[in-house]
């Protein structure tokens, strides 16, 4: 193509409009825009660009020409140079004389800005336009075919103020870049490496991209224009691909990968969404690059993105796709030893006697059930633990004690004294001491449901700094039933309840405390007593308490289920129920009288006083 041809076939309009300036029409073959000659720093559209003739002139600063002109005072290159960017590949016949480098008049920016109307505020001057200034210019991506070669670019620009710009360019035959697109089939970024990988990250940014392929070294993709710019037909490029999806922390992010994730469904062999930045942990915008930058290792985090992204359930054709592999259980061991290696919630440290049997620590996930019946101390017994777990914040909902009253019994606890010297310390001014409960966090709730222990759960790092480790629920009977369910029995609504408090465990990561009422002493059947079998089956330890018979300050502790170890053994402890401590094992006689058989899981429901009121009165199990 010779020079003429070109000043004919290449539309300035085309090449400003796919340079991203904004232009407005001022009549029929005119069209204004501010103008993009890099050293004129002007605030109003004063180039023009005529249609008819293919020539533009700003009465800004005299700059003016032809296509050649414009590539020349946009790329601030020479007339050769602007003649191969064009693809003119003939030696013009011309007066090359009119194609000189053309520097803009320095004549002061003249705004003119009329007067406000009566009583009306003065309207801001007009914002400058953004638009590619080469001096700005911080990468250029490369968009290649599968054989590598380059079929597109994309060059990212940087200002001081924050903004950043993009401009696409082809690559003609002659390897030129040539300002349209128009044509130019689009590929997904570092498409070559899709012959030999089975499994692509793909990532908002050419950026991010290229930081988890040349730093972490694992395969990562995107598209070109970002989350504005995807278009389905893409889907084809991932055709029989496991896909994973990393977005960024913003709504555009997670949007765009929502969109790719629906039209990729049916192409992919699998997608998995892996949102690695939560908006609570993560300023907005955050993203892999981000990341990447604040890790000393990068060898250690790519083994931590890729464990995550084991862990993280796929979707196939849209479902998704339970169960776990032997290799991806063995990774959430080793997390969870991790996770917990300065140790689990200890019995044996709150009961040194118990440390002859194998009475594991609960860990994240775990259920420790405290059975007993009105007045034998069950909630004292909790409030020791969570004393004792002092290392932690302990969420505590409290549905049947207002908050004050428990506040009042930890007090009482920490303190060691009777509620009557607690009130007139309290009412004389003087300093109560909190040091050992002051990670005890109290929520009074009598309507609590799952719902609301899910959410201040979720919340409470906000408060604490730290996710709670341990979270009591007091007691579980009177939980509510789940918000937009029907009208629940006793029986549903605590098989329902019990079930719910596991899996809060679970997701939460943490030891989940249920104290649960069996009746009065003196009765021997409870209506709540048929939901009795549900809280058993969905906890990891069951304990037992009940009075110690010859004892007068004493409680019996008996395990009676123990899904990590020995079940079925009682010790007898000492119990200041005035103070509500407890503390060490009582030796004597009466030791070998402590030890209970496990009931007889084999015997129908109908012989276990649990659900037929043939329960012994002082035996809670």
């Amino acid at each position: 193509m010779n020079l003429e041809d070109a000043k004919k076939s290449i539309r300035i309009i085309d090449l400003a409009s796919q340079a991203g300036y904004k232009l407005t029409r001022a009549g029929t073959n005119e069209q204004k825009l501010i103008c993009p000659h890099p050293n004129h720093r002007d605030t109003d559209a004063s180039c023009s660009i005529n249609t008819a003739t293919n020539r533009f002139h700003c009465f800004g600063c005299g700059w003016k020409g032809d296509v050649v002109n414009w590539v020349m005072g946009v790329e601030a290159c020479d007339f050769k140079s602007a003649c191969v960017k064009l693809g003119i590949t003939q030696d013009p016949i011309a007066d090359t004389s009119l194609y000189h480098r053309h520097i803009p008049e320095r004549k002061p920016i003249t705004t003119y800005t009329p007067p406000p109307a009566k009583e009306q505020p003065v309207s801001e001057p007009a914002t400058p336009e953004f638009r590619p200034i080469p001096q700005y210019l911080t990468n250029t991506y490369e968009y290649k075919d599968s054989a590598g070669r380059v079929l597109y670019k994309s060059r990212r620009y940087d200002y001081p103020n924050g903004k950043k710009e993009f401009q696409l360019c082809h690559v003609n035959a002659l390897g030129a870049d040539v300002f349209t697109m128009k044509g130019i089939q689009r590929v997904p970024y570092n498409y070559p490496i899709f012959q030999q990988v089975e499994t692509i990250y793909f990532v908002e940014g050419e950026k991010c991209a290229d930081a988890m392929m040349n730093i972490l070294r694992m395969p990562a993709t995107t598209t070109v224009g970002g989350s504005k710019a995807w278009q389905k037909e893409y889907a084809e490029y991932f055709k029989d691909m496991h896909m994973i999806l990393i977005p960024d922390n913003d709504d555009a992010g997670r949007e765009y990968m929502k969109q790719v994730a629906a039209d990729c469904a049916s192409k992919a062999k699998s997608i998995k969404v892996l949102d690695l930045f939560p908006a609570d942990k993560h300023e907005k915008g955050w993203d892999i690059a981000d990341e990447i930058v604040e890790h000393d290792n990068p060898e250690l985090y790519a083994l931590s993105v890729s464990e995550a992204a084991l862990l993280t359930k796929a979707f196939v054709s849209g479902v998704r796709v339970d169960g776990s592999s032997s290799d991806e259980m063995t990774l959430r061991l080793r997390m969870r030893y991790n996770d917990w290696a300065g140790g689990g919630l200890d019995m044996k440290r709150l009961f040194p006697a118990f440390a002859g049997n194998e009475l594991e620590p609960l860990t994240g996930g775990d259920v420790l059930t405290i059975n007993a019946a009105t007045g034998a101390g069950k909630t004292a017994l909790a409030q020791n633990i969570a004393r004792e777990y002092r290392d932690t914040p302990v969420a505590w909902f409290s549905l049947e004690l207002e908050e004050t009253r428990m506040h009042e019994r930890n007090l009482i606890l920490e303190n060691q004294m009777t509620r009557a010297e607690l009130k007139e310390m309290i009412l004389s001014g003087r300093h109560v001491g909190t040091e050992g409960i002051d990670h005890i966090y109290v929520y009074d709730n009598a309507l609590a449901n799952e719902q609301y222990i899910d959410k201040q759960l979720t919340l409470m790092p906000l408060r604490t700094g730290v996710k709670p480790r341990v979270a009591v629920v007091d007691y579980i009977q009177l939980m509510a039933q789940p918000e937009g369910s029907k009208h629940m029995n006793m029986f549903d609504r605590l098989t329902y309840n019990a079930t719910a408090l596991k899996i809060l465990a679970k997701k939460h990561n943490l030891v989940m405390i249920v104290i649960s009422q069996i009746g009065r002493k003196e009765e021997a059947n409870l209506g709540a007593a048929k939901g009795s079998g549900a809280i058993e089956e969905s906890t990891t330890v069951l304990i037992g308490l009940n009075y110690a018979e010859g004892y007068q300050d004493a409680r019996e502790i008996g395990i009676y289920k123990n899904s990590n170890g020995d079940s079925n053994f009682a010790k007898i402890v000492s119990y200041e129920g005035k103070y509500y401590k407890f503390g060490g094992t009582i030796d004597g006689p009466r030791y070998e009288e402590a030890r209970r058989p496990v009931p007889d899981r084999s015997e129908p429901r109908g012989a276990r006083g649990t659900d037929r009121g043939s329960r012994v009165n002082n035996d809670p199990f």
